[in-house]
């Protein structure tokens, strides 16, 4: 009866099915782990004709944007097919976003301005 404190489930949580045993379990939901994730448009690199990307080459480079240039590279590492990763892992050799990091932070601990401590040795 609905005044004896039971409730539907489904309401709440249509694509799960209540059972005591195991509590929530999915059932209509799709699992997407299994799917590719595409990076639609790379904010720091530029896809080319071969379908492989270019690195863009900033002269500095924030923590914040090695941070996410950095993670843009994972993805599109795991967006592409096997066979290319290699030839894409070549071109983002060519532009290291960590030493214009460091570069950048050394050119700020100059100037008092910064956080040194993020700050790499020359020579790195």
């Amino acid at each position: 009866m609905p005044g004896d404190g039971d409730f539907n489930v489904s309401v709440i949580f249509p694509a799960y099915r209540y059972d005591l045993d195991t509590n929530l379990q999915r059932t209509s939901m799709n699992d997407h782990l299994t799917e590719t994730a595409r990076t639609v448009e790379p904010r720091f690199h530029l896809r080319q004709e071969d379908g492989l990307y270019e690195p863009v080459a900033f002269a500095f480079v924030t923590d914040t944007m090695c941070r996410h240039i950095v993670d843009e590279r994972t993805r599109i590492l795991a967006a592409l097919p096997p066979a290319l990763r290699p030839r894409q892992e070549q071109r983002f050799a060519r532009y290291d976003p960590r030493s214009h990091r460091a570069r950048f932070n050394r050119i700020l601990a100059m100037y008092g301005v910064g956080h040194p401590r993020h700050a790499e040795p020359a020579g790195s």
